[in-house]
């Protein structure tokens, strides 16, 4: 059995994560690509993909629909999880999967500030709460979301929630990733300067095209 240390661990784990999370994974060009970036960064390697990128930030995917940035996150945190089982300390890179309608749900029900979305809870010895920032994951981030919650129109509060994360990310060093579903062009025209400007300063953003795997 192929076991962490040899050079052929990470790609055979990577094959069977991937039929794990979606059965009949197809390898194409691009989700090679798409997951020799990944890898390298959540497995701190340098490669010919990864040897550029920033890790002092998060990694935000984009792309058109379909093309599989969710599923490759999702394989690669399968990974993670089997890599570090014996020992959960060191599976720090590690992150919290969700999405706008998570968000937004949480925080309409004000389980926001409590922390759901972006922190575990723990309890020390003492028995007094404390929480950890969680690097998370974004999926499809940037997908229009209409609606207010008691006057305040979502998109406002999903700002708010970003601005938090940001926070976090200069306090903690915890990342946010994401998929995004349009191009690289698209990120001026959708979001606000602020956010925009904070982007740069939280995302390494890598573009992939492709066709759709969804029927």
């Amino acid at each position: 059995m192929i076991r962490p240390g040899d050079p052929k661990y990470l790609k055979y784990l990577g094959i069977h994560c991937a039929e794990e999370i979606c059965p009949g994974y197809q390898w194409t060009p691009t989700t090679v690509k798409m997951m020799n970036y990944l890898v390298g960064y959540f497995f701190d390697l340098r490669n010919e993909y990864t040897k550029d990128l920033d890790r002092r930030k998060g990694l935000a995917l984009i792309g058109p629909y379909g093309i599989g940035k969710t599923v490759a996150f999702r394989i690669v945190h399968r990974m993670l999880e089997k890599r570090y089982s014996g020992d959960p300390s060191e599976n720090r890179n590690t992150f919290r999967q969700t999405s706008i309608e998570e968000i937004i749900t949480a925080m309409k029900a004000e389980e926001f500030r409590d922390g759901i979305l972006f922190k575990r809870l723990e309890t020390d010895v003492g028995g007094a709460r404390i929480s950890h920032p969680l690097n998370i994951l974004i999926n499809e981030f940037g997908v229009d979301y209409d609606g207010k919650h008691f006057g305040t129109p979502y998109s406002v509060m999903l700002e708010q929630f970003l601005i938090e994360r940001y926070d976090i990310f200069q306090q903690t060093g915890k990342f946010t990733h994401a998929t995004m579903n349009f191009s690289a062009e698209d990120i001026n025209a959708k979001f606000s300067p602020r956010l925009v400007d904070r982007f740069r300063e939280m995302f390494t953003f890598v573009e992939f095209s492709g066709q759709s795997f969804r029927k």
